[in-house]
């Protein structure tokens, strides 16, 4: 019998460790949960206007220990043939995530990490147009379309120079990024 108990406990004691272990891996840092390619599976205007998107792709990859950088490559509705790329700076910071001061003034970010996707809401800076919402899914296929290969090259590369401590450009990070399931 003393020896069914000693085997017992180290089972017991086996399976906590597998059950922390588990537990742990799931508790994972917003920002590499975010890492990935996403492709826009929506992108619509209140009211509808023309300031939208009929393709574009997300990049989301780190910069440092505590900094990540999303580039983006679009093709606008109403003029697919213009330059339509951009790039964000994000800072994880007590687990949470956040967004640049440089221009973002009135976009907000949603991350869901159990379904995996992004809401980009973007409203005018005179609060007097339309608000775009883009939502983009997880997607590591490759990207075929040339133009949009191009554009995402330049965001990611504008981006990482424009973060360099060579340029002198400091960003602070005042945007909290809203990370769960959506509502």
């Amino acid at each position: 019998m003393h020896i069914g108990k000693m085997k017992l406990r180290a089972w017991l004691g086996a399976l906590s460790l597998v059950l922390m272990t588990g537990a742990q891996a799931q508790v994972q840092d917003p920002g590499t949960a975010m890492q990935g390619k996403y492709t826009l599976v929506s992108s619509t205007t209140t009211p509808d206007s023309a300031w939208k998107f009929t393709k574009a792709r997300l990049k989301i990859s780190r910069l440092d220990k505590r900094h990540i950088q999303i580039a983006m490559a679009c093709d606008w509705w109403d003029a697919p043939t213009a330059q339509c790329d951009a790039w964000w700076a994000v800072q994880v910071r007590d687990g949470r995530l956040y967004l640049q001061d440089f221009n973002t003034e009135k976009t907000k970010l949603h991350f869901d990490p159990s379904a995996h996707t992004i809401t980009i809401t973007s409203g005018t800076v005179s609060n007097v147009g339309s608000v775009r919402t883009d939502v983009f899914e997880l997607d590591p296929t490759p990207e075929f379309d040339k133009a949009l290969i191009r554009r995402m090259k330049r965001a990611h590369w504008v981006g990482r120079e424009t973060w360099s401590p060579a340029t002198g450009i400091k960003l602070a990070f005042p945007h909290a990024i809203s990370v769960g399931a959506a509502k």
